[in-house]
């Protein structure tokens, strides 16, 4: 996923909580990005129920005859009135990044949290809630929005 969102996701040490919201089953499933030309040739993303709090999620881009699968452990935490997916990579365990999801039928839209507007590193949870509270409807706070629809 990283490799079609081309702008600076904020990037932290600690997640925003522990796993301790119940997961999506909506989000669960096959989803095919919609890329723009000169992006990968196809991007697909396998959301798994990894337990009843977490997910495992397989990304797997194809460009030209190369291939690359990303694998990330992810799990949703409240923040205000809206849900952030902590997303570790499982090659750099110990290293968030924060997505916003919309679902809308077959429609699955993410965007990341931007270093743009967050550039603090916190040495809390609790504090970078807090924080991100406070920012969540900056106009900067989110960019790179992404478009997946679930295939059948």
């Amino acid at each position: 996923m990283m490799t079609l969102l081309t702008g600076c996701p904020y990037n932290s040490k600690i997640p925003l909580s522990k796993p301790d919201t119940p997961i999506d089953k909506a989000l669960l499933g096959v989803w095919s990005a919609v890329i723009e030309k000169g992006d990968a040739d196809s991007v697909e993303m396998k959301v798994y129920e990894f337990n009843e709090k977490e997910y495992y999620i397989d990304i797997k881009a194809v460009s030209g005859a190369k291939i690359e699968i990303d694998r990330y452990r992810v799990f949703s935490s409240p923040v205000g009135t809206t849900r952030l997916l902590n997303v570790e990579d499982l090659e750099h365990k110990g290293e968030f990044n924060f997505f916003r999801y919309q679902l809308n039928g077959n429609t699955l839209k993410v965007d990341m949290v931007s270093d743009v507007s967050v550039k603090t590193p916190y040495s809390s949870s609790k504090a970078m809630s807090k924080a991100f509270a406070e920012k969540i409807n900056g106009k900067d706070f989110f960019e790179n929005e992404l478009t997946f629809l679930k295939k059948k």
